[in-house]
This record gives structure tokens, C-alpha cells and sequence, in this order.
């Protein structure tokens, strides 16, 4: 594990910077710029951190002990800032409402989005083939995006072990 970052003006060379106040020795990082800001989260205990110049690579905390696992964090185009996350066996994905202007915080409570729903998506089923109806299907990996007025949120399914892990979406007119 490199400990750090890399970035480029370029896209051919490149500069590490190895961060502190950061820690990035997690799993599934997720990092959005709001102005000029970064904020950067990620699983196992859903730290959210900041910084307002990446390239000197010090970071500041917002927020810690979330709870997310596997967040993933997105900024609509009104400058409201959401958090979808979910990592769990016969899982789902949820959201939060966060607040930018106060550390992140939760506005109001998580929603639950979408569930484990094997008898209507085959491709939920655990297995290599997606035939084990009694195995732990995880639901992992929410990422949400928006294109012409629509948002699509994408999890990943049913486990990384699995021959058949592959993602699934949904699309809604809004991002709850």
C-alpha cells in the first residue's frame, strides 16, 4: 500500500504525496469537491476529512465514527451533499442528507433506498452462477450519478468472490 496519493497536471508525469491528519489505509474511498474544498471518506468507519489544498497533502477532520460503510458522497446541483452507503450480506443501500456548512453532519435521518431482492433480480443470487438462493449476497458499492435530470444509483452484487459480482442500477427523478 502506497500510503498517499497521486497527481498530475498532465496525465503523464505524476507527483505521490504522502498525506498527514489523513488516514487513507481504508477500503472504498470516496472524495468530493465543493468549491475549494476536498472531502475524502471511507469504509470501516466512515471518517469524513478535509482539505482545502490536496497537493500539500494536509488534511483536516470533519467528522468522525459515521458508521458509513462503503460511502460514497455526491453533490447535486442545488449544493445539497448526500451520502449513500451500504455494505452488509442480504444488504442494502441508504442515504443520508449531509450538511456541508456544519461538518457534515446527518440532516434528519438515513433512508433506506433499495434492498436485497433475489426473487426479482437473478443476478442478486450468491454463487458463481448465481444459483445459491441460501448464500449471503452482499450489497456493496453505492455510487449515484446524474445525467440529463435523472439519477442512477449503482451497488455492486452479490460478493468480490464470486465470478458473478457485477453491478445493478436504479434510476429515480430524485437522488432519495
Amino acid at each position: 500500500q502506497s500510503a498517499g496519493y497521486w497527481w498530475s497536471s498532465d496525465m503523464v508525469n505524476w507527483n505521490f504525496v504522502k498525506p498527514t491528519g489523513l488516514n487513507v489505509v481504508k477500503y472504498a474511498p470516496s472524495v468530493l469537491v465543493i468549491g475549494d474544498t476536498m472531502y475524502y471518506t471511507s469504509s470501516e468507519n466512515g471518517d469524513i476529512y478535509k482539505t482545502d489544498d490536496p497537493k500539500s497533502g494536509v488534511w483536516t477532520t470533519v467528522r468522525t465514527n459515521t458508521g458509513f460503510q462503503d460511502p460514497y458522497l455526491f453533490l447535486d446541483d442545488d449544493g445539497r451533499v448526500y451520502c449513500y452507503t451500504g455494505l452488509a450480506a442480504h444488504g442494502s443501500i441508504s442515504v443520508v442528507e449531509l450538511d456541508p456548512n456544519n461538518n457534515m453532519s446527518p440532516i434528519g435521518s438515513s433512508t433506506v433506498l433499495i434492498s436485497s431482492n433475489k426473487a426479482e433480480n437473478g443476478y442478486e443470487v450468491f454463487g458463481d452462477d448465481n444459483t445459491d438462493y441460501d448464500g449471503d449476497s452482499w450489497f456493496e458499492g453505492a455510487i449515484m450519478t446524474k445525467h440529463n435530470g435523472k439519477y442512477y444509483l449503482q451497488y455492486a452484487v452479490p460478493g468480490t468472490d464470486m465470478r458473478s459480482y457485477c453491478d445493478g442500477y436504479y434510476v429515480s427523478d430524485s437522488p432519495t
